[in-house]
């Protein structure tokens, strides 16, 4: 079970790698995710009854504020455009230009950044 929480915790770390928007976690809820499971092992120990009482949550000062003062880190995101993998690229407006980088043929445009894409 320990191995399974492990690696759908690192598949969703990876995940938020390759995700469009550019963010960086908040150093708790990191925290909270290793924390949950190094708490988890000790509730499954063999001749010991499991506890009905929760683990106590991990407290941090800056985390005593309402739920929206612990969001409050997350309005202001800023997305950023992904790049697009296609095999044949396509200029998709007048100000899209090409550019050939180690090896490959990209196509940015500063007017409209959703338009970049890559050569695949």
């Amino acid at each position: 079970m320990l191995t399974h929480l492990a690696r759908t915790l690192s598949r969703q770390l990876t995940g938020l790698g390759r995700s469009s928007l550019c963010w960086f976690p908040h150093p708790g809820f990191l925290y909270r995710g290793l924390s949950a499971l190094s708490v988890t092992p000790r509730l499954l120990v063999p001749g010991r009854a499991p506890s009905l009482q929760a683990p106590a949550p991990a407290t941090f000062p800056q985390d005593r504020g309402s739920l929206l003062g612990q969001c409050q880190h997350l309005a202001c995101l800023q997305p950023c455009a992904g790049m697009k993998t296609k095999s044949s690229l396509k200029r998709r407006c007048k100000n899209c230009f090409y550019v050939r980088r180690r090896g490959r043929l990209f196509v940015f445009c500063k007017t409209h950044p959703r338009h970049k894409q890559r050569q695949g």
